[in-house]
């Protein structure tokens, strides 16, 4: 698992030994630093087998920047409310280049069943 780019057969203990070699050396963040949201890329390991591992629902929200995608992370839905009135307020003075991050946030509360 640890040098192929498509993994094709492993056992659930080769992903917890897998989980474990990522959480110790954080190759699966940004940057390798903890803390850091997961460095994310289109290749078959990380879509199927590096994202599932870590991503858990309601504590993710996807970013896309660009041509880029950023998973911006939370553990308290206070956290995205807050961020999403600083938004509204910097909209509001006139800033549009954060149209994209309040439809994130809006979308991220919906899913969450947080917001109806």
């Amino acid at each position: 698992m640890l040098t192929s780019r498509k993994p094709t057969y492993h056992t659930q203990s080769d992903l917890k030994t897998y989980k474990e070699i990522l959480e110790l050396t954080n190759a699966h963040l940004k940057n390798y630093k903890p803390g850091a949201p997961l460095s994310s890329n289109k290749h078959t390991k990380y879509t199927d087998i590096i994202k599932p591992m870590f991503k858990t629902v309601g504590e993710g929200l996807r970013q896309v920047t660009g041509n880029k995608i950023d998973y911006v992370y939370w553990n308290d839905p206070n956290e995205l409310v807050n961020r999403l009135r600083l938004l509204w307020l910097s909209r509001n003075a006139g800033n549009t280049g954060v149209n994209n991050e309040i439809d994130s946030i809006i979308e991220e509360l919906r899913e969450s069943n947080i917001i109806y």
